[in-house]
């Protein structure tokens, strides 16, 4: 795919990161992380929850927040969010099937209309789409070939226009949270 650290340097140099990251572990704590959650991942993951920690990327009221595989409860939210993809796909396997979610986004306040961002798990690791799965106004699903670093360094760097993304971050920020306000 990419070179996540090369990604993960521009994404820095676009968003601070805390400096006191929540829930930011480290790099050694992968093992017992698979372990409990019982399904490798890609580092891409890992390396921007060890630098962000919590939280989410805002900019105005669009906020897009990925799950820290450092998190307290990491394991039974993963477990929780498997099973209902598991129950989807049993309706719809085509859309459905193999997803991981990363976390979600929404567009306002309002909540109108956002979706979730997720990996899609048909392949090999080190092949897993990022895919965005939308609500409201045009529901549907985009995937990218992009490691979850690079897709957000090449959307918050303007390169990139997923749908219900802001036309141009100009002033992305970073908040430390454990859980976005408009999260659900």
């Amino acid at each position: 795919m990419s070179d996540d650290r090369a990604h993960l340097e521009e994404l820095m140099r676009l968003v601070s990161p805390p400096v006191q990251p929540l829930d930011a572990g480290s790099l050694t704590e992968r093992a017992c992380i698979i372990s409990a959650i019982k399904q490798e991942l890609p580092n891409s993951l890992f390396l921007l929850s060890s630098v962000y920690g919590s939280g989410h990327f805002r900019q105005g009221e669009f906020s897009i927040w990925i799950h820290s595989v450092f998190r307290p409860g990491y394991p039974a939210l993963i477990d929780y969010n498997r099973r209902i993809f598991e129950q989807e796909a049993i309706r719809d396997p085509d859309l459905y099937g193999g997803i991981f979610e990363l976390g979600g986004y929404h567009v306002n306040r309002d909540d109108e209309w956002g979706g979730r961002i997720f990996w899609d798990t048909a392949g090999p690791l080190e092949s897993w789409k990022i895919g965005l799965m939308h609500s409201l106004p045009s529901p549907g699903v985009q995937r990218f070939s992009l490691s979850l670093i690079e897709f957000l360094s090449e959307a918050f760097s303007n390169r990139l226009k997923p749908l219900g993304f802001p036309d141009n971050f100009d002033s992305l920020e970073f908040d430390a949270c454990t859980t976005p306000s408009s999260a659900s």
